[in-house]
């Protein structure tokens, strides 16, 4: 999914906090963790993590922030955690 990818329809769902620009953006849809575009079902929190960082790396995931609701999509409260290591990842030889 490309950033320009988010339609009109995805913000009409997003409740962006009236008074605090920094405030948590609400997902409104009626599923709180999936949006479904073009065919294309994802979380809602990816769709504006990637559209302000870029594409979500392989085995990566969008996490939200301490003290943020569940339903909160503002990518300054979203973080990128690391793919989960493998046996292959670790040095076993020690």
């Amino acid at each position: 999914m490309q950033p320009n990818d988010i339609t009109a329809g995805f913000w009409r769902r997003v409740a962006k906090h009236p008074t605090d620009p920094e405030g948590c953006w609400i997902w409104l849809g009626l599923r709180p963790d999936r949006y479904s575009m073009r065919g294309l079902v994802v979380r809602p929190a990816d769709v504006t993590w990637a559209a302000k960082h870029g594409p979500i790396p392989e085995g990566g995931r969008v996490e939200r922030g301490g003290g943020c609701y569940a339903e909160c999509v503002n990518p300054a409260h979203l973080e990128l955690s690391a793919p989960p290591l493998t046996d292959d990842d670790i040095d076993w030889s020690n």
